[in-house]
């Protein structure tokens, strides 16, 4: 900021001291006055593009392309992507900023779902998180989500992408679903880094629960690397989607001696790697009444 403020002050006594004899300025002095400007930086920041090292799988974890470790650190923020179409950039960096200041460097975030948020007072954050139908936003959609995952990355975030959420209700023909899926694999195979670094793609949330359950899971082709994919979840404590992909997501949300089971648990599963992505939440009291 110190250099900042030197280099737009030298620009304007030149500008200043020209004008002062009738001449005009220099050129580079002007685009050195430009590039100071609030504008130039906001414009010069939108453009910055920040790569994250890609995850990949060694045996029973995710760890970084660069050779090391990585521990999923995951937040929930469902509805992220939605706000972000809506409201663009601005709408999401608070949040953005504080997973970065908590620490979290994963975030997970749902492509769809369709179901009414619950009012009860006694219930607060509990039942549904609203309406978020792509099919209503059109190219829109799939425009956006490049954009999305820089915008997590500037904050050194990975996103865990889940395709299919209320799929019975939002997308409920097979031939819809699987049109979706290659749609979606398209657009995030088209990034020049094909696909986004900091992407980790979950097929499915839940899918024995009756509302997520879409006749196309077996069917989904598996991405290619070096996409890192899950084939999905399945209710609190349920094995995942099988077959298993790249890694597994595996639920323990208001289980009995939940925080044992979020590590133990999962890695029973399978000798990849798994990732407890839905904990016990909220104020129901779950295990610490107990």
């Amino acid at each position: 900021l110190e250099r900042f403020g030197k280099n737009r002050e030298h620009s304007e006594n030149q500008i200043a001291l020209a004008a002062s004899q009738g001449k005009t300025p220099p050129q580079e002095v002007f685009r050195a006055f430009v590039r100071t400007t609030p504008e130039w930086l906001a414009r010069q920041e939108a453009m910055r593009v920040v790569v994250l090292p890609r995850l990949v799988v060694r045996g029973q974890h995710l760890g970084l392309e660069t050779g090391q470790r990585f521990t999923v650190i995951e937040a929930s923020g469902f509805t992220l992507y939605q706000q972000f179409l809506d409201g663009g950039a601005a709408a999401i960096e608070p949040q953005l900023q504080q997973l970065e200041d908590i620490g979290f460097n994963t975030v997970r975030v749902f492509g769809m779902y369709d179901n009414a948020p619950n009012p009860a007072p006694t219930d607060p954050g509990r039942g549904g998180i609203g309406r978020f139908r792509p099919q209503d936003y059109g190219d829109r959609y799939w425009a956006g989500l490049l954009d999305f995952f820089q915008r997590l990355a500037r904050h050194r975030l990975y996103g865990e992408f889940v395709v299919f959420a209320d799929t019975t209700v939002i997308l409920p023909t097979k031939a819809a679903q699987l049109q979706h899926w290659e749609t979606l694999l398209q657009a995030f195979a088209g990034h020049a880094l094909s696909p986004p670094s900091n992407l980790l793609l979950e097929a499915v949330n839940e899918e024995d629960q009756t509302i997520n359950r879409f006749a196309a899971i077996q069917e989904l082709p598996r991405p290619p690397r070096p996409f890192v994919a899950s084939h999905g979840s399945n209710g609190s404590q349920a094995i995942p989607v099988q077959p298993f992909w790249d890694y597994v997501t595996f639920h323990t949300n208001d289980a009995f001696e939940e925080t044992r089971k979020v590590a133990h648990n999962c890695w029973e599963i399978w000798p990849g790697p798994c990732v407890t992505n839905e904990t016990t939440r909220d104020g129901k009291g779950a295990w610490f009444a107990h």
